[in-house]
């Protein structure tokens, strides 16, 4: 890949989802998930935090650069990639 692509985009699209009017959004439909969910680009790991108890696993599918997976210290023992 490339910088841009690997360090430049992923911290802009990190930046730009932390949007607080998303958070309500980020609120309800993970809060509504449950039992084992496939969670596709995770990003920086925005949506874990609002997974409730209900959610036994989070299964992790990730861009194949590096620099997309930047959820890693987000990630709970629920997760797996």
């Amino acid at each position: 890949m490339g910088f841009y692509t690997d360090i430049v985009l992923p911290r802009l699209l990190d930046r730009a989802m932390r949007n607080e009017e998303l958070v309500g959004y980020r609120r309800r439909i993970a809060g509504a998930a449950h039992g084992r969910v496939l969670e596709v680009g995770i990003g920086s790991g925005l949506n874990l935090p609002f997974y409730g108890p209900g959610v036994t696993s989070v299964w992790i599918r990730r861009a194949l650069s590096s620099g997309w997976h930047r959820g890693g210290r987000r990630m709970t023992g629920r997760c797996h990639s």
